[in-house]
């Protein structure tokens, strides 16, 4: 396998620990709409890129996907101080800045929230390229098509660049893309999930990123 060239990193449950916050929205929500208790174990197993897939499991169908990504949103402003990024993220992307290596960042997130979690971070400028999913017309990974964007704004043929996410569609995505693929271990899924899937990476943090790319 070739060394990678270029470094598309996913944001939640990668490089920023939201992954315990999120789950709590999910709870105070699902109770808000009468959908049921469950618990993180159980999130960890069910919870997809695709969040209105998720919804959808859980009998929240599309006429409920606005209201309750509002209600989402509202929780999450409120209560964001509960999320920061792990505590190598900002080291991993100076080191891999430093050495020249373009990065990007590809995320099912909205673009007003990660622009702003960027912003409020500093970690803006590591970044050659943003994907959020306004820019794939709300196509989520597992589709490509993130990937597909943030491969092609950096110039680079797929196969040279590494997608790195926390979660099985992050996997899916880029390989579906021609990417070559690398999970953590620090977010959503477990590893029991991601691994049937069959990345060719397994970090345990981020911070073991810059060792392939030597």
């Amino acid at each position: 396998m070739q060394t990678p060239e270029a470094v598309l990193f996913d944001w939640d449950g990668t490089l920023y620990d939201s992954s315990r916050l999120c789950f709590e929205i999910y709870e105070e929500l699902f109770a808000r709409f009468g959908v049921g208790t469950i618990t993180f174990d159980e999130f960890r197993r069910d919870f997809s890129g695709d969040y209105h897939r998720y919804q959808e499991m859980h009998g929240l169908g599309k006429g409920m996907w606005k209201k309750f990504d509002a209600a989402w949103y509202e929780i999450y402003y409120s209560k964001k101080e509960g999320a920061k990024p792990f505590a190598n993220a900002k080291n991993t992307l100076a080191k891999l800045h430093k050495a020249k290596i373009p990065l990007g960042l590809v995320t099912n997130g909205t673009k007003k929230r990660i622009l702003g979690e960027l912003a409020n971070l500093s970690f803006g400028d590591y970044f050659k390229t943003v994907v959020t999913i306004e820019d794939a017309e709300w196509e989520f990974k597992p589709s490509p098509r993130l990937v597909n964007m943030a491969c092609d704004e950096l110039g680079l043929a797929h196969e040279k660049v590494i997608y790195i996410g926390d979660m099985a569609e992050d996997v899916i995505a880029g390989k579906r893309a021609g990417a070559m693929t690398g999970v953590v271990t620090t977010g959503v899924h477990t590893l029991e999930r991601l691994l049937p899937e069959g990345p060719d990476f397994i970090f345990a943090d981020v911070g073991e990123v810059p060792g392939v790319l030597k």
